[in-house]
């Protein structure tokens, strides 16, 4: 069978058939036990994981097959931890967003994965979307001393990007901000007039505003008065697509006022 083989944990070698879709996402469990101060048997209390969701289809139609899989633990060590590597394949192109919980509180940032499609022995390419036009930077010079080497990345205009979602740039960067980064959301945010101040040029460090969670307001307040020469990074672009492509809208999002 045309495909791509795949060696499964408890299922053996499978083979997943052209055409199909796929991610593999991992999950983790850690957890202690908690102590009544008396001779009854505690209970074990959640204090890590790594969680996901499916989106784009019903979860229902997507297979499971555990790839790796490992726990320790137990009554005897007062905590056990468990993890596995999951391979998820299903009929129609879907995303994985994976998050962090830490003592039943879900940490801010926010993951996203996009199923690709198996073509001949490999895992192919993502589906098609449509997206606005991004202008690539040079790449810098090479590291010097501790200071990183900048990478040649992609910018869009936000105000392009916003238009292209069907929001406003403010409702745009509150809704997503959280994927900007897994563990320490943050927007990386270049201001230019056009894209020939951005298009082959070496931009150093120095020119790129970082944005944290502590600085949202501010961002906010930048956006409003000059949203047309802001740029964004490319990867974060595709990211918000994909998610609009795919119906999701984070569940929590945290209505920030710029006033």
């Amino acid at each position: 069978m045309p495909g791509k083989t795949y060696e499964t944990k408890f299922e053996g070698v499978i083979t997943v058939p052209n055409g199909m879709w796929v991610a593999t996402v991992e999950s983790k469990s850690d957890q202690e036990l908690h102590d009544y101060g008396s001779d009854e048997l505690g209970d074990f209390v959640q204090i890590f994981s790594w969680e996901y969701e499916i989106i784009g289809v019903e979860p229902s139609s997507v297979q499971r097959y555990i790839l790796e899989h490992h726990s320790s633990g137990g009554f005897s060590y007062s905590y056990k931890s468990s993890w596995a590597r999951t391979l998820l394949v299903c009929e129609q192109p879907f995303g994985i967003v994976r998050w962090q919980t830490e003592y039943g509180a879900t940490l801010s940032g926010r993951y996203f994965v996009c199923a690709k499609q198996i073509n001949n022995r490999d895992e192919g390419k993502k589906p098609e979307i449509d997206r606005p036009k991004f202008v690539r930077q040079a790449a810098g010079p090479e590291r010097i001393g501790h200071q990183r080497k900048v990478r040649q990345h992609g910018w869009a205009r936000l105000a392009d990007v916003a238009e292209f979602a069907g929001m406003t740039p403010q409702e745009l960067v509150q809704t997503y901000f959280v994927f900007t980064h897994a563990e320490y959301p943050h927007l990386d945010v270049i201001c230019a007039r056009d894209s020939e101040q951005i298009r082959g040029k070496h931009l150093p460090w120095s020119a790129i505003d970082r944005y944290d969670n502590r600085k949202i307001v501010e961002l906010l307040s930048v956006i409003n008065d000059k949203a047309d020469m802001l740029w964004i990074r490319q990867g974060f672009v595709v990211t918000i697509l994909y998610l609009i492509h795919f119906g999701y809208v984070p569940k929590q999002v945290e209505a920030i006022s710029a006033s």
